[in-house]
C-alpha cells in the first residue's frame, strides 16, 4: 500500500504522543504490506509461469496466431468468420474452373487436369518432331519462283531457294513466302556498284572514279594513308592546336623508303612535315612550308610522321580540298611503269558485262547514227585492278540514243549518266567518250570497236573451283607465283543468270605466273594462262594480276599469308603436309612408347618464323603434345638489339603454341657478337638465360632452381626425358661468353637424382653431340657419353677428370637409354657407340650447313623450316623421325 505520511504531525502535540502515533502508523503499514505480498504469492502459485500480461484469459483470446491484437474478443471472432467464408467462396470458384479445364477444345474430358496437360504436351512434341523430320537441311533449288510454284502448288515443308534472286522461300498461310537472301557473303573487293554507294562516295572530287586523280597517274599503286582534319600542329612541340585555316593528318609510320610529296594545288596550300617517335613523342620538324611537287624524304621505320597544311590566302581550310591537294607516295608502292600510259587503250578501261554489245545502225544519207544500248551494264575499271569501280545504271538497258552529225555519246562517271551532247560542248570533268558522229562516221569512242567486230568476252566474271580441291598459290623468291589449279571451275558473267561448268585442260594442273603477268581463263581452249599482254585474246576471264608476288583480282582470296588452317598454303602443295600427318599418325601407333616434336638451332633473324604455326597444326592433327627446342635462339653476329629481338620473337612463338615448349640451353643462349672479327657484343647472365628458357615451365619440370637442366616424366609409358646443360660456363664480360662444359653439381644431380628410377626408358637431350663420330662433337661432353654407355651395358661408371669425380655402379640397372638427341652441328647425323644411339638434326634456321642436303633453302618454301616428329617404340625398340621441312624422314633401332 502507499506509505502513510508521518512527517506532517502538528508540532503542538506532545512529543510522547507524537512518537506513539508514528509507531502505530508503521505497524499498520507493515501489516497491510504483508497481506498484499501474501495475496500476490497465492496468485502466482495458481498461475505458474504465465506472464502477468497474459494472466487474463479474455486478454489472451484477443491475440490471434500471428500475434495480431484485437480490441475485443468479438472483433477477432468476426474477422475469423469472414476469412473462412472468403476461402470457401474461392474454393467453390476454383473447383468449377478446374472442372472446366479438364475438357479440351475437342470436347474430350480427362479425369484430372494434369492428365490433360501431359497429353497435350506429348501431342505438341510429336507434332514438332514430325515437322522437323520433314525439313531438309539442304535447300531444294529452283530456277525461279514460277518453277517452285509449278512443282509444289499446294506447298511443302522445307527451305527452297530460287537461283534468279538467291532468295529462300517457305510455305506459309497457303502461299510461298519470300523470306530474304538465303546466304550472304562478305563484300568482295571491287564488288560494290555505284548505285550502292552513299552520297559522300559519289562526290565529284572523289578520286575513286578517275584514274587520272589517283596514285596510278604518278606511277604508284597507292597513296600513303594520310587522313586530314581541321586543325594545326605546333611546329615546336608537335602538339595539336585549333586553327580553322589549317589542316593536319594522323600518323603514318615510316617504311624505310623514299617518300615523294605531291601538291596538285600549290596556289592554295603550303605543307610541312613533322616526325615523332613510335610512342608519340615529338622529334622534330622535318621540313617547313613547301608548295610544289617532288619534295622527297627517306622515311625512318623507327619514326612516324604527320602533315600539316595551311591555306595561302588565310581562308578556311577544307578537308576535301586538302586530300586532293597534297598526297604522299612511297617507293615501296612504285609501279614498274606508269599505268597512265595505257589511258588511251579503252580495252583496259571499259567492259560490257557478259560479252554483250550495243546495236549500231548508221544512216549515211542523213549522217545519223542510232545506238541501242545492250540489256547489260557497262563496267569502268582501272588497268591495274580486275574489279570494276563503276557500273552503269539499269535505266540505260536497251535505251536508244540518236547521234546527229557532230554529236557524241558521253558517260558521265560522276553522275553515272549516259547522254548525247554536241561535240563542241564542254564535257563533264570525269567522263568516257562512248561514240562520236562526224558526218555519219563513228570516228572515236569505246563503241567504235563494235562496228562489225565481235566484242571481247567479259573480263569481269566470277570463276570458282567446283571440286573439293582448292586453288593453292605459293610465292617464290623471284616474286613469281606457283599456282596449283583445280580440275574444273564454275563461272558466270557478272549479269548472267546461270553458272557454267568448265573442265580445265591444263596438264599438269599447275601454272607459274611471273611478276607483272596477268592470269586469265581462256574460254577458247579451256586453259588458264599467264600472259603479259591481253591484245591477242578475245574470249577470256581475268583471274588476277601478279604484283610483286601478290595476286590482285578475283582469285586473290586464295592467296593468304596463312591458309584457313593457320599454315602457309605452299605446305599444302601436292598434299605435302597432309602426307606428313599420315606418316606421323602411323608412327605414333605403338603399344608402348612416346612421340614428341623437336626442332633446334632456329637462330631467329635468319628464320622464316613458321614453326609455331606448323607445330600447332601438327598437334591439332595428331596425338603429339610435347615439344622440345634444342637451343640457339639468336643469330651468331649482329648488334646487341638483335639479341633482344630474337629473344622476344622466340618467346612470342613458343608461347603461342597450344602445348608448352621445353628448351635446351645452347651455346648462343643468350649471347651475340657484333661481327666475326670484333670482340664487341653481349652475353646475358645466368638468371636471364634461365628466365627466357625455362622459368615459364617450372611447374611442369623437375630440376634445380635457376639451372637449365631438368627431367620430365611420362609415368604411364615409363619414359623420362632428361635435358642437360652442356654449356654451363658463362662469362658476361665478353661476347660469345657461353662456354662448353658440365659441372660437378650437374653430374651429381644426373647420377643421384635424374637416373634414380627403375624400369624407365631414357631420352637424353643436349645441345651438342657427345659421340665423337657425330660432326662438331664437343669434348667436354665425353663424360656424358661414358655415363650413357655404362647404363646401356650395365657397367660401373667411374670418372676423375677435368675436376669432376664420380662413381656409380649400373650393373643392376633396369633402365635403358633409347636416344641421345642433339643439334649444334646443323646437320643430320647418327651413330651407335657401345649400344648408345646418338642423333643430330639439321638447323631450323635458313642455313645450308649440311653437306648432304644440297637443295637451296629459302623463305616461302616447304624447306624453310626443319622439325622432327620423333616416335619412340619401347616395345620394339625402334625410333621413327618424320621430317617437316628440309631433310628426310629417318628411322633407327636401339
Amino acid at each position: 500500500m502507499e506509505k502513510l505520511k508521518t512527517n506532517e504531525l502538528s508540532l503542538g502535540l506532545n512529543q510522547t504522543l507524537r512518537n506513539d502515533l508514528v509507531d502505530n502508523f508503521e505497524k499498520i503499514q507493515k501489516g497491510v504490506d504483508g497481506q498484499s505480498d501474501s495475496l500476490n504469492k497465492q496468485i502466482l502459485d495458481m498461475l505458474g509461469n504465465v506472464a502477468p500480461q497474459d494472466q487474463n484469459e479474455v486478454t489472451q483470446a484477443r491475440i490471434d496466431g500471428n500475434g495480431k491484437l484485437y480490441d475485443t474478443l468479438k472483433g477477432r471472432t468476426d474477422a475469423t468468420q469472414a476469412t473462412a467464408e472468403t476461402a470457401l467462396s474461392e474454393e467453390r470458384d476454383t473447383s468449377v474452373e478446374v472442372q472446366d479445364a479438364r475438357t479440351n477444345s475437342s470436347s474430350q474430358t480427362y479425369p484430372t487436369l494434369k492428365e490433360r496437360m501431359d497429353n497435350q504436351e506429348n501431342d505438341l512434341n510429336n507434332s514438332i518432331n514430325d515437322k522437323l523430320a520433314q525439313i531438309s537441311v539442304v535447300p531444294e533449288t529452283f530456277t525461279n519462283l514460277a518453277a517452285l510454284q509449278s512443282k509444289y502448288p499446294t506447298g511443302k515443308t522445307g527451305i527452297f531457294v530460287t537461283v534468279d534472286t538467291g532468295h529462300k522461300y517457305i510455305w506459309s498461310n497457303n502461299s510461298w513466302l519470300d523470306v530474304g537472301v538465303y546466304q550472304s557473303v562478305g563484300i568482295a573487293k571491287g564488288s560494290v556498284s555505284y548505285n550502292n554507294l552513299d552520297s559522300q562516295a559519289k562526290i565529284s572530287q572523289s578520286a575513286f572514279f578517275d584514274i587520272r586523280k589517283s596514285a596510278l597517274n604518278r606511277g604508284y599503286y597507292q597513296y600513303l594513308p594520310f587522313s586530314y582534319e581541321i586543325g594545326a600542329i605546333d611546329s615546336s612541340t608537335g602538339n595539336d592546336r585549333d586553327n580553322a585555316n589549317m589542316l593536319r593528318t594522323d600518323f603514318v609510320q615510316g617504311d624505310g623508303k623514299t617518300w615523294t610529296f605531291w601538291d596538285s594545288n600549290p596556289d592554295l596550300y603550303n605543307y610541312r612535315l613533322l616526325s615523332y617517335q613510335l610512342d608519340g613523342t615529338f622529334k622534330q620538324l622535318e621540313f617547313d612550308w613547301k608548295s610544289s611537287d617532288g619534295s622527297t624524304l627517306v622515311s625512318d621505320v623507327s619514326l612516324k610522321y604527320r602533315l600539316t597544311l595551311t591555306t595561302k590566302d588565310q581562308t578556311s581550310a577544307n578537308t576535301l580540298d586538302g586530300i586532293n591537294a597534297v598526297r604522299v607516295t612511297s617507293d615501296i608502292d612504285k609501279a614498274p611503269y606508269n599505268p597512265m600510259d595505257l589511258w588511251g587503250s579503252f580495252d583496259y578501261m571499259i567492259n560490257i558485262g557478259a560479252g554483250k554489245q550495243p546495236t549500231i545502225v548508221v544512216d549515211h544519207t542523213a549522217s545519223r547514227i542510232t545506238i541501242t544500248m545492250p540489256n547489260y551494264s557497262l563496267f569502268y575499271f582501272d588497268n591495274t585492278q580486275t574489279g570494276f569501280t563503276l557500273q552503269s545504271s539499269s535505266d540505260f538497258f536497251g535505251k536508244q540514243f540518236i547521234l546527229e552529225n557532230n554529236n557524241i555519246l558521253v558517260w558521265d562517271l560522276d553522275a553515272n549518266n549516259i547522254f548525247v551532247q554536241g561535240v563542241n560542248t564542254k564535257r563533264p570533268n570525269h567522263n568516257v567518250l562512248l561514240a562520236s558522229n562526224i558526218w555519219g562516221q563513228m570516228t572515236n569512242g569505246y563503241f567504235k570497236q563494235f562496228q562489225g567486230t565481235p566484242i571481247k568476252d567479259a573480263l569481269i566474271s566470277i570463276t570458282e573451283p567446283i571440286t573439293n580441291k582448292q586453288v593453292i598459290i605459293a610465292t617464290q623468291s623471284d616474286n613469281s607465283l606457283n599456282i596449283t589449279l583445280p580440275d574444273s571451275v564454275m563461272y558466270t558473267k557478272q549479269v548472267a543468270e546461270s553458272w557454267d561448268k568448265l573442265v580445265l585442260k591444263n596438264n599438269p594442273l599447275k601454272i607459274s605466273v611471273p611478276n607483272n603477268y596477268t592470269l586469265i581463263l581462256d574460254l577458247t581452249d579451256s586453259t588458264v594462262k599467264a600472259v603479259n599482254s591481253l591484245i591477242s585474246y578475245k574470249n577470256y576471264i581475268m583471274l588476277g594480276y601478279n604484283h610483286y608476288g601478290n595476286l590482285k583480282g578475283q582469285w586473290s582470296h586464295w592467296q593468304t599469308d596463312t591458309n584457313f588452317d593457320g599454315i602457309p598454303g605452299y605446305y599444302h602443295e601436292d598434299n605435302y603436309i597432309d602426307n606428313k600427318i599420315d606418316v606421323i599418325n602411323q608412327n605414333t601407333q605403338v603399344q608402348t612408347g612416346v612421340s614428341f616434336a623437336y626442332f633446334t638451332d632456329s637462330h631467329w633473324g635468319d628464320n622464316a618464323n613458321q614453326q609455331g604455326k606448323l607445330l600447332d597444326y601438327i598437334s591439332q592433327q595428331t596425338s603429339i603434345n610435347q615439344i622440345f627446342f634444342g637451343g640457339d635462339i639468336p643469330q651468331a653476329y649482329g648488334i646487341n638489339s638483335k639479341l633482344k629481338d630474337a629473344t622476344n620473337l622466340y618467346q612470342k612463338i613458343v608461347k603461342s603454341t597450344k602445348y608448352p615448349v621445353y628448351s635446351v640451353h645452347g651455346n648462343h643462349d643468350l649471347t651475340i657478337k657484333t661481327s666475326s672479327t670484333s670482340d664487341q657484343g653481349l652475353t646475358e647472365n645466368q638468371l636471364k638465360q634461365y628466365d627466357v628458357l625455362n622459368r615459364s615451365n617450372e611447374l611442369k619440370i623437375n630440376g634445380v632452381l635457376n639451372k637449365n637442366y631438368y627431367y620430365l616424366d611420362n609415368p604411364v609409358q615409363k619414359v623420362r626425358f632428361i635435358i642437360l646443360d652442356d654449356w654451363s660456363g658463362i662469362d658476361t664480360s665478353i661476347a660469345h661468353g657461353v662456354k662448353a662444359g658440365i659441372t660437378q653439381d650437374e653430374i651429381d644431380w644426373l647420377l643421384n637424382v635424374a637416373l634414380d628410377v627403375d624400369g624407365y626408358t631414357f631420352v637424353i637431350l643436349t645441345h651438342a653431340p657427345s659421340d665423337e663420330q657425330i660432326p662438331v662433337y664437343v669434348p667436354t661432353n665425353k663424360i656424358l657419353q661414358q655415363v650413357l654407355i655404362a647404363i646401356n651395358n650395365k657397367q660401373k661408371f667411374e670418372w676423375n677428370e677435368d675436376n669432376i669425380t664420380a662413381s656409380v655402379d649400373f650393373s643392376d640397372t633396369t633402365n635403358y637409354v633409347a636416344l641421345h638427341l642433339s643439334g649444334h652441328n646443323h646437320q643430320d647425323a647418327s651413330h651407335i657407340n657401345n649400344n648408345v644411339l646418338s642423333v643430330s638434326t639439321i638447323c631450323d634456321a635458313l642455313y645450308n650447313d649440311d653437306p648432304n642436303y644440297t637443295e637451296q633453302r629459302q623463305k616461302g618454301s616447304i624447306n624453310e623450316q626443319c622439325i622432327d616428329v620423333v616416335s619412340v617404340d619401347t616395345t620394339n625398340r625402334t625410333i621413327k623421325m618424320c621430317r617437316i621441312g628440309a631433310g628426310d624422314d629417318r628411322s633407327f633401332n636401339y
